[in-house]
C-alpha cells in the first residue's frame, strides 16, 4: 500500500488467528489448534507477536475486570511471524484446552510487551523484541522496531459468536496451554495449510492496513498495534482464489518485491459504500487466495475484488463467487488473463493544520467507477500517528485510472477503463474510528499537475459518536513528579485494546508544569435512556525525553476502569513518575 518512497506507511497486513472447538458423541481425543496468516505488504519483512494466554467468555459485554472469565495462560508464551504466512496458508500455533459446553460471545488475547524482559520464544526466534516490526527503509538500510502495545494489562477483547455443544465434551483451539484443571503441552509453530476443525469455530481477523499504526515520536519512527479485531464461524468457509498477470507491475528497488494486494470487498449495510472483508498480498507469479470467508446464512456468496497497489492501476473484478472450503480443497477461480497495468503515484498527508482530533481514526480513500447505480470502493487506508494526528509518513496513492469488469466463468472478464467520478487521480476521504460511527464522506484529495516529493495535504472529517450513545467527557488530572524529565507525551484513552483517541502534553511538559488538567470530549458514552456496554475505557500516559526518545519512552499506566456506561467521568488522576 504505501510507495516506494515511505519509510513506514502503508501497510497492508491481514491477519487470522484461529480458535477452534471439537466434539463429538462417545470418545474422542480432544483437538485443539491455533492458525495464524497474514497479508503483509512488500516494504515488511516480518512482524511478530508473543502470546502469553487466552480468555474466554459467555457474554459479549464483559469486560477485562469482571470475574466470569474462564482463563488459559501458557505455560510458555509462543512468538509468531505473521508474515512468514499468506493467502491462506495457516501457522500453527496449537494446544489444547477444555471449554465447559455453551455459547460464548467473547475472547481476549493477552500479548507480552514489547519492552518486557524477552521471552524464550522471543529468544529462540531471534528478535529483539517480544513485539516486533522488521522493515526496510527508504534508505534500503534493515530495520527491527517494537511494536507498542496500549494497556495490555487490559489484553484485547474480541466479540465472536461460538457454540461448543452440550451433546459432548468441547475443546476449545487456542493460543494456551493450560487451564486451572487440565495441562497439556504446547507444539512448536509450524506452517501447514489448516483444514476447518469439525464443529464450533471463531476466527480472529485484523488488518493492519489499520491495526499497525506508524508513529513518530520526536523523529524516531515505531509503531503501535491498535486492534479492532472480529470473529468469524469457521464451520462454514469458503475461498477466493485465482492469478493475475503482474508482469507490467516492477518489483520493489529494495526488497524485490511488487506491491499488489487483492481486497475483497462487499457493500456496507447502509449502501453507501464498500467494505474490505478480506486482503492478501499477490504473489510473485500473480496467483492469490482470500481466506476464510463465512459461508453462514445470510453471509454473502460473491464478492467484488479489488487489485490495488501504490504503482498499479486499480482493476475491479465484481460478483466473483465463493468457493467452498479452504484453499487446498476449494476450487481456484479462473479470471482469464487479467494484465495489470503500471501507475504513477503520487504522496498525501494530513494537513497539520488540521490534525484528526479523533486519534484512534483511520483514513480510508475511496473511488467510484463512473456509471449509474455505482457505489464508492475502498481503494487504500492508513491510520492516523496517536501522537500528532496526521500520517508518521506519507501515504502513496495511484495516479492512474481505474478498470472495471464482471466475473464470468473460465473467461477473462471485459475490463473497462474508466474515471473515477471523483475525478482523475482523485479520491474520496473518510475515516473510522473504534467505539465510533464511520465519517461521512468529506474533500477529495487528487494529485497535482505535476507529481513531486511534496505531499498533497487534505482535512478529513471526524468518525462521529452513534445515535445510541451520549458524547461524554473524561476528566484527567496528571501530576508530574519530577519536571523537566520528559518534554514530550499524551494522554492515552483506550477501549478493548484499541486506541480510542488521545491529547498531548507537550506544552505541559515543555513547561515543567508540575500537573495539568484535561478534558477529552464526545468519547461515545451512555444515553439519557439507556447505559451503553461499551462505555468502559482505560487510560494510560506515553511520555518520552525528545533528546533521547528511544531511551526514555515510558509508558505508565491508570489500572481502574473509567465507566461512561452512565454519563461523564471525573477525578481520574494519573501520576508520571
Amino acid at each position: 500500500m504505501s510507495g516506494t518512497s515511505q519509510t513506514v506507511a502503508g501497510l497492508g497486513l491481514r491477519v487470522s488467528l484461529c480458535i477452534a472447538a471439537c466434539a463429538v458423541l462417545g470418545a474422542c481425543a480432544s483437538r485443539a489448534n491455533v492458525d495464524a496468516s497474514a497479508n503483509v505488504p512488500a516494504r515488511y519483512t516480518n512482524v511478530w507477536i508473543t502470546v502469553n494466554e487466552l480468555w474466554i467468555n459467555t457474554r459479549a459485554t464483559a469486560g477485562p475486570d469482571d470475574t466470569d472469565w474462564l482463563k488459559f495462560p501458557l505455560p510458555s508464551p509462543v512468538t509468531v511471524n505473521l508474515a512468514a504466512t499468506t493467502n491462506g496458508t495457516l501457522t500453527l500455533l496449537a494446544t489444547q484446552l477444555h471449554v465447559p459446553a455453551g455459547d460464548y460471545g467473547q475472547l481476549r488475547l493477552y500479548l507480552a510487551e514489547a519492552s518486557a524482559q524477552l521471552t524464550s520464544s522471543a529468544q529462540s526466534a531471534a528478535i529483539s523484541f517480544n513485539d516486533e516490526v522488521d522493515y526496510v527503509d527508504g534508505n534500503g538500510n534493515s530495520q527491527q522496531v517494537p511494536l507498542r502495545l496500549a494497556n495490555p494489562e487490559k489484553g484485547i477483547g474480541i466479540p465472536m459468536t461460538l457454540k461448543v455443544p452440550t451433546s459432548a465434551s468441547a475443546v476449545l483451539s487456542a493460543i494456551g496451554t493450560k487451564s486451572s484443571t487440565t495441562t497439556t503441552t504446547a507444539t512448536t509453530p509450524t506452517t501447514t495449510t489448516a483444514t476447518p476443525p469439525a464443529l464450533a469455530t471463531a476466527v480472529i481477523d485484523f488488518d493492519a492496513a489499520r491495526d499497525l499504526v506508524p508513529v513518530l515520536y520526536s523523529g524516531q519512527a515505531g509503531f503501535f498495534f491498535n486492534p479492532h479485531l472480529t470473529a468469524i464461524d469457521l464451520a462454514h468457509v469458503g475461498t477466493i482464489q485465482g492469478q493475475v498477470d503482474v508482469t507490467a507491475i516492477a518489483a520493489d528497488a529494495i526488497t524485490g518485491r511488487r506491491e499488489v494486494e487483492v481486497s475483497a470487498e462487499t457493500l456496507r449495510s447502509d449502501g453507501t459504500r464498500h467494505v474490505i472483508v478480506k486482503s492478501t498480498p499477490v504473489r510473485s507469479d500473480g496467483s492469490f487466495a482470500l481466506y476464510p470467508f463465512s459461508t453462514a446464512s445470510g453471509e454473502p456468496t460473491t464478492y467484488d475484488l479489488v487489485f490495488h497497489g501504490p504503482l498499479v492501476q486499480t482493476v475491479i473484478v465484481k460478483s466473483v463467487p465463493l468457493t467452498s472450503g479452504a484453499p487446498t480443497s476449494a476450487a481456484t477461480g479462473s479470471l482469464g488473463s487479467i494484465l495489470l497495468t503500471a501507475a504513477t503515484s503520487f504522496p498525501v498527508n494530513v494537513s497539520p493544520s488540521s490534525p484528526i482530533a479523533v486519534r484512534g481514526a483511520w483514513v480510508c480513500f475511496y473511488q467510484t467507477p463512473s456509471g449509474s447505480g455505482e457505489v464508492p470502493y475502498l481503494v487504500e487506508e492508513r491510520a492516523a500517528d496517536p501522537f500528532s494526528g496526521l500520517f508518521a509518513t506519507d501515504q502513496s496513492l495511484s495516479a492512474g485510472a481505474i478498470a472495471v469488469g464482471t466475473f464470468v466463468s473460465n473467461q477473462t472478464p471485459a475490463l473497462t477503463i474508466v474515471t473515477p467520478v471523483e475525478g482523475a487521480a482523485a479520491y474520496a476521504i473518510a475515516t473510522s474510528a473504534a467505539s465510533f460511527d464511520d465519517a461521512n464522506f468529506g474533500e477529495t484529495v487528487k494529485a497535482p499537475t505535476q507529481i513531486g516529493s511534496n505531499p498533497t495535504l487534505f482535512t478529513a472529517p471526524l468518525p462521529t459518536v452513534p445515535s445510541t450513545a451520549s458524547a461524554d467527557s473524561i476528566a484527567v488530572a496528571v501530576n508530574v513528579t519530577s519536571p523537566g524529565r520528559y518534554d514530550r507525551g499524551a494522554l492515552v484513552i483506550t477501549h478493548d485494546g484499541a486506541i480510542v483517541t488521545a491529547s498531548s502534553l507537550d506544552t505541559a511538559l515543555e513547561q515543567n508544569q508540575p500537573s495539568v488538567n484535561l478534558s477529552l470530549a464526545d468519547v461515545p458514552g451512555g444515553s439519557a435512556n439507556a447505559s451503553r456496554a461499551a462505555g468502559l475505557y482505560y487510560a494510560e500516559v506515553w511520555v518520552w525525553s525528545s533528546s533521547d526518545p528511544t531511551g526514555t519512552l515510558s509508558r505508565q499506566p491508570y489500572s481502574a476502569a473509567i465507566d461512561l456506561s452512565a454519563g461523564s467521568a471525573s477525578g481520574i488522576t494519573i501520576d508520571i513518575i
